[in-house]
């Protein structure tokens, strides 16, 4: 679960479940009593999403990046690292904004070197190519492609999520810990 606010959207204060049955879940947590119909439910993969999401804001719209086989990605685009936009409306609405190959099932994170500005999706190609990928938040376009042979790793667990921490980007493989510096 994703904790999202959507400012200028009815309602704002969101929370975002995704399913094992393909959908996302979009709830207002401000009025979580009893059983309910959520705001949103849309299919937004082809196959049972299992993995964390990374939750970020461009230009006034909010983002929600997972790791899952997107369904109703725009033209010509596909892969296993989905971005879905929520838009300030009464009620919001969902959306695919971009879908991009992070070759693996790894969970993705989001970085931004102010917190407001050039947001960057990172995807690990866990159980597939084992290599760090990184894609502009707002168009899904690849930043980081992976790197050379130095930045191959071991065998990277599905679900693993990259950590950043006073400057590197840490990944946790099988038997070893990689930094990745900025």
């Amino acid at each position: 679960m994703a904790l999202v606010e959507v400012a200028g959207a009815t309602p704002s204060h969101l929370a975002l479940i995704l399913g094992k049955d393909q959908n996302a879940y979009l709830i207002n947590r401000d009025n979580l009593g009893g059983i309910t119909t959520p705001v949103i439910k849309k299919q937004v993969a082809q196959g049972e999403i299992a993995s964390g999401s990374a939750v970020y804001a461009v230009a006034g719209s909010t983002y929600i990046a997972f790791n899952g086989s997107g369904a109703g990605c725009p033209a010509g685009q596909n892969g296993d690292l989905v971005a879905m936009q929520v838009s300030a409306q009464n009620p919001p609405t969902l959306s695919i904004a971009w879908c991009a190959s992070q070759n693996g099932a790894g969970s993705p994170i989001v970085t931004s070197p102010d917190g407001v500005s050039s947001f960057i999706v990172w995807g690990l190609g866990a159980e597939g190519d084992n290599r760090l990928h990184g894609f502009d938040g707002a168009t899904g376009q690849v930043i980081f492609a992976g790197g050379g042979n130095a930045e191959q790793m071991d065998m990277v667990q599905h679900f693993q999520t990259p950590i950043v921490a006073k400057g590197p980007m840490y990944v946790g493989s099988s038997s070893k810990l990689y930094a990745f510096l900025p």
